[in-house]
């Protein structure tokens, strides 16, 4: 994954983006009536995995201008999730790299922090996980439940 951070000719912005090499992708949207996408900033403990809506192209983070406040999902954050989709050998894997994100106009800078993808094709992968269990799996809480000690 590259990336990069732009800045307007006339000193108007900055903007940060993800561009996934062909054939790999990232987690996000498209939002807007422009077709934008926007690479999402995942909690720790979300779901990376075929049921995610991954993107091909461009993924836009955040920006900062000289007339507006800073915008996007990774502006100012501190360990957030990027969800990858990406190809070993002709096959999908799933993973998520950690970062933080500081700045403002003038200045936005992307911090990786940590990285984690799982080894075995098509198989998803918990933002934030890197070793334990392979299966986790979330139960409605109960007061039986609970009053057991289970979640």
């Amino acid at each position: 994954m590259n990336f990069w951070t732009t800045q307007c000719p006339d000193s108007c912005g900055q903007w940060l983006y993800l561009k996934p090499p062909a054939g790999n992708s990232e987690i996000g949207s498209v939002t807007n009536n422009r077709g934008w996408h926007f690479a999402r900033a995942l909690s720790k403990g979300s779901a990376v995995g075929p049921k995610g809506h991954f993107l091909a192209g461009t993924g836009f983070m955040a920006a900062a201008f000289s007339t507006q406040p800073s915008v996007g999902a990774w502006r100012n954050v501190t360990n957030r999730y990027l969800g990858l989709k990406f190809q070993i050998n002709g096959k999908t894997h799933y993973g998520w790299a950690r970062l933080n994100v500081t700045g403002g106009f003038g200045t936005i800078v992307a911090t990786l922090t940590g990285y984690a993808y799982e080894t075995i094709p098509n198989k998803p992968i918990i933002a934030g996980k890197t070793n334990g269990p392979d299966v986790i799996t979330v139960e409605p809480a109960t007061l039986g439940s609970l009053a057991l000690g289970r979640r």
